[in-house]
């Protein structure tokens, strides 16, 4: 009898581990539904070379690695070329009208203050339109560097250098304090970091309204002083006229949207945000 009770006691403990080695039927149906409702994470490539269609390309003839539309590191033929990033390339360049830019230039109705001098026809420093600084005018003007500090009396902003364009001829006007007509050379300045309007102009209307009657208190002094040039002969009485603007500042009658960033956010919608999320999704992060 206890030899009989040992066998059974035997297969009863031998029943019970198998009970906890082999799976239910039910958790293994489970385990192999919810393995079908999560394949394994696939970077989808095609979404990466969209974006780069839209960003300027990854090379090849329209431009660089995820440049803008005109431009992008790279692309042997790419006529603005420049770095990855931005609407108008040039290495993420910011539009013409943004307050980072100092490209000056035209753009559609311009942006910035508009021209006031000679009528309306120019701006501050003679220019019809601001440009870059430190490249020569349109007239045939080259600049010179001025060193840090060397114009500080202008103010802050002239502290970190600028450029200096000298007329190629000096300014003649009758002096009404004086009571007689004198003759001064006139220089045009402009700061190392905001678009520059310098550029020789001998417009009559433009002159007076900046020199005014000729005497200090006729000066327009929101763009024209005189000072005693030390670089010159005798300290000579020079004309200077500041021909910086504003960053973002551009002229009228250009074919580019001031803010050409805005308008391409606008037409992409939610995309960017869509993207990203899709892209976290494929990625599993």
């Amino acid at each position: 009898m206890k030899f009989l009770q040992s066998i059974l006691a035997a297969s009863a403990a031998i029943h019970t581990a198998s009970a906890h080695v082999v799976p239910e039927p039910d958790r293994v149906a489970l385990d192999a539904r919810v393995s079908t409702l999560v394949p394994k994470p696939v970077r989808d490539t095609s979404t990466e070379d969209l974006w780069k269609r839209k960003g300027g390309g990854g090379g090849g003839k329209g431009g660089g690695g995820g440049g803008g539309p005109k431009g992008g590191g790279g692309g042997s033929t790419a006529p603005k070329g420049g770095g990855g990033g931005g609407s108008t390339g040039g290495g993420g360049s910011p539009p013409r009208g943004s307050a980072s830019s100092n490209a000056g230039g035209a753009t559609i109705g311009g942006s910035g203050p508009r021209p006031a001098y000679g009528g309306g026809q120019y701006y501050g420093g003679g220019a019809t339109a601001p440009r870059p600084p430190g490249q020569p005018t349109r007239g045939g003007m080259a600049p010179a560097f001025l060193g840090f500090g060397a114009v500080g009396f202008l103010g802050a902003a002239y502290l970190y250098g600028a450029y200096s364009y000298p007329y190629h001829h000096p300014y003649s006007y009758y002096n009404r304090t004086t009571n007689r007509n004198e003759t001064k050379p006139v220089e045009c300045i402009c700061t190392a970091h905001e678009p520059c309007t310098c550029d020789e102009n001998d417009d009559e209307a433009y002159m007076r309204s900046i020199i005014g009657d000729g005497t200090y208190d006729g000066l327009n002094k929101s763009v024209v002083t005189v000072f005693d040039n030390t670089s010159k002969p005798d300290n000579q009485s020079t004309i200077l006229i500041l021909g910086s603007v504003p960053n973002g500042t551009t002229a009228s009658g250009g074919t580019e949207d001031a803010n050409a960033a805005v308008p391409l956010l606008k037409h992409m919608g939610w995309w960017p945000a869509i993207g990203t999320a899709v892209a976290i999704v494929l990625t599993g992060y």
